[in-house]
């Protein structure tokens, strides 16, 4: 399903989220700005949300996670910010929490499509949070660092 240039990815099975009163009344404040950001999400019973439906970007994503994170990032989010900007700001930092991270165990095959993939996107050296990605150490370094001069 597409709305506006978002695709929207319907959950096969919603994903029933339970908060306390208040962080479910914070999600009933959202459920606009969340439908404007591609996630259906309707009450479901007593401080219980269904999240029926995503962006399609983050339909492989720990969904759960995503919800919550979320439901923090727009308490603090400028109401007077357009919305495109929100959306970018909530991509970014939804993308960079569902983002493999440090102490993850990867196989060699996906070390190599990770490189790869990294090679082909143009997003500079840092995260949408400001770290770095990466960083280019030389040999009078690393041979420092392991006392070999």
């Amino acid at each position: 399903k597409k709305e506006g240039s978002l695709q929207i990815q319907p959950l096969l099975v919603p994903l029933v989220l339970d908060f306390d009163p208040g962080r479910s009344a914070r999600m009933a404040d959202h459920t606009k700005r969340l439908s404007t950001l591609g996630f259906e999400v309707e009450a479901f019973g007593e401080g219980s949300w269904a999240v029926k439906s995503c962006p399609a970007e983050l339909a492989r994503a720990p969904l759960e996670d995503v919800v919550r994170r979320l439901l923090d990032e727009l308490d603090e989010l400028d109401t007077t910010r357009a919305v495109e900007e929100q959306m970018d700001a909530l991509f970014s930092c939804a993308a960079c929490h569902t983002a493999i991270r440090a102490h993850d165990r990867l196989t060699g095959p996906e070390v190599d499509a990770l490189l790869k993939d990294m090679d082909a996107i143009d997003f500079g050296a840092f995260c949408p949070h400001g770290r770095p990605v990466f960083v280019e150490w030389s040999q009078d370094a690393l041979e420092k660092l392991f006392h070999r001069r």
